[in-house]
């Protein structure tokens, strides 16, 4: 749970949509919708799992959570029909170069990206940036000594 509330002070403070990609158990989605459960944020939910849909569904049910489940997998969303997320959120679901690929048509200008990565977060961006342009602060985890939250922004494809 830790692990994924340290990621609250880095969502900005006028965020009202995040999007979780691969969603699985319900890490980080089901605790930040939790922590702000009192405020004007909705959450979406991306999994492809029925099973882990069905678990996350009656989780954010059971708790009144402002969430919505999508049963997709991540390279099917787009924003014609999500809208665009201010803040998208990811933990162990794919390498980066595969997050960034699912992620990049879904920002927009002001969009934050924040990834749990374990210790190759450095050598999985070294390998990205050879295709990505981005800002990206790498900001220690909390709660794993070789795991870092990394903080995306003006995420760029370099063909675009």
């Amino acid at each position: 749970m830790r692990d994924s509330l340290q990621l609250l002070p880095h969502l900005p403070p006028e965020t009202r949509f995040v999007l979780d990609i691969g969603s699985g158990g319900g890490f980080p989605a089901l605790p930040l919708a939790i922590a702000l459960k009192e405020k004007p944020v909705w959450l979406s939910l991306v999994e492809s799992n029925k099973r882990k849909c069905s678990f996350l569904r009656t989780v954010a049910r059971e708790l009144g959570l402002a969430v919505k489940v999508l049963d997709l997998r991540a390279e099917s969303l787009n924003t014609a029909e999500l809208g665009t997320p201010d803040v998208i959120t990811s933990r162990a679901t794919a390498p980066l170069q595969t997050l960034l690929t699912w992620m990049c048509p879904l920002t927009g200008p002001a969009t934050r990206i924040l990834v749990h990565k374990g210790r190759e977060h450095g050598e999985e961006w070294s390998e990205s940036a050879a295709q990505w342009d981005a800002d990206v602060l790498v900001l220690p985890s909390l709660t794993d000594p070789e795991g870092v939250v990394l903080d995306i922004r003006h995420l760029k494809h370099k063909s675009a």
